[in-house]
């Protein structure tokens, strides 16, 4: 209770600060809280995410990156968003986008010296729907679906896939497989402060648990971004914690 009281009081002195701060005249949300929307970076635009990708635009309907902590384990990763179709008057702003990492690892099966090769593979892709209603209010859609495949070599090269073990062992199809829902807004309070809000849905073959995340996003001069969100799961133990973040954007 006092480490959500202190939270809140954090976040009401952030929100009264944040006129003081000023976004950029064409800086759209690229990011809510958690989900991606359909804007992109724009041509030679970093962003520099402390708890998400390193990104980089290539274009000004294409941007790529990496999450960069992931590396450190060893985990090679490329994430991607391309606006196909651009916001107008009518229709919301669409994108395509996704991620792919890929990690190997050897071990030697227990009570022999054969070398048996795990391999973890972890793709995503998704779609994005982004529209802004008002001068103030943007309003996002997304839908992804994401995999991991995990599969055993053995030195003779014959394969086993783990994800085929578990599906015979508990009679699923999809155990390794995670949909994920949102919908979500960002409302301008200021040239400095962004209210955002979201709801995730996590979609899964045997369950589906939901994330519900009010934040704010205070702007510092054309550069720094700091995010402060309360995420609540809604599952069958419900928990809440903080979540923040700062971001660079440099261009």
């Amino acid at each position: 209770m006092k480490k959500g009281i202190v939270f809140m009081i954090v976040l009401l002195f952030v929100s009264a600060g944040s006129v003081f701060a000023d976004f950029r005249e064409d800086e759209k949300p690229v990011v809510l809280i958690h989900a991606d929307t359909a804007y992109t970076l724009s041509q030679g635009e970093w962003s520099l995410d402390l708890v998400g990708p390193v990104t980089y635009g290539i274009l000004d309907t294409l941007h790529v990156g990496t999450n960069f902590w992931v590396w450190f384990l060893q985990v090679p990763n490329v994430y991607g968003k391309w606006n196909v179709i651009q916001e107008n008057d009518v229709f919301p702003a669409l994108s395509i986008g996704g991620l792919f990492g890929m990690f190997q690892q050897k071990t030697t099966a227990e009570g022999t010296s054969e070398e048996i090769k795990a391999t973890f593979m972890l793709y995503t892709g998704a779609v994005y729907a982004s529209k802004k209603v008002t001068e103030q209010l943007y309003l996002n859609g997304s839908f992804s679906y994401g995999k991991l495949d995990i599969t055993l070599e053995n030195e003779s090269g014959e394969q086993l896939s783990m994800e085929k073990m578990v599906n015979d062992l508990f009679g699923t199809t999809d155990t390794f497989g995670l949909s994920i829902a949102s919908l979500g807004l960002a409302y301008e309070l200021s040239k400095g402060a962004r209210l955002m809000a979201e709801a995730i849905g996590l979609i899964h073959e045997r369950s589906t648990n939901f994330l519900i995340s009010p934040g704010i996003e205070w702007g510092i001069g054309d550069i720094f971004r700091l995010k402060l969100a309360v995420t609540v799961w809604t599952g069958d133990t419900p928990f809440y914690a903080p979540y923040i973040n700062a971001k660079w954007r440099l261009k």
